[in-house]
């Protein structure tokens, strides 16, 4: 069994967001809520999340776990959707694609306040060049 070690800032993080009715583009069986009356469409950033955990399960090959949802919420408040989309895909070109490479680069990108997907493309060009 393992054991549940959370850090303060990962239960900090987990409080933050609430559970909201995010789906990864599956449909279910239903449409309508308990009472009978047709679901609400998803806001515009729920659909954001659901693209990204679209592209997360085309590039890892997985279904994107609750905690990597959670985890885009976060980071689509100050970052682009497309920048986000662009880490994933680079990730997944690595010789061992993975969430955690992909979420090391974002985390970099943050430190570096590149916060765009045309800020990703200039520092991807930076890194890449030899250091005269």
């Amino acid at each position: 069994m393992q054991s549940n070690n959370i850090t303060p800032l990962q239960q900090q993080f987990h409080n933050q967001e609430p559970q909201a009715r995010l789906t990864t583009g599956r449909s279910s069986s239903s449409s309508t809520t308990k009472e009978g009356t047709a679901s609400q469409p998803l806001t515009d950033r729920e659909q954001e999340i659901v693209e990204l955990c679209q592209v997360y399960r085309e590039d890892f090959g997985v279904v994107c776990p609750a905690p990597v949802r959670r985890r885009f919420a976060l980071f689509l408040r100050t970052i682009e959707k497309d920048m986000l989309i662009e880490v994933m895909d680079e990730a997944a070109m690595a010789p061992m694609p993975s969430w955690r490479y992909a979420n090391a680069i974002i985390d970099a990108c943050i430190a570096e306040d590149c916060l765009t997907a045309e800020d990703f493309r200039l520092r991807r060009i930076r890194h890449k060049c030899p250091k005269w």
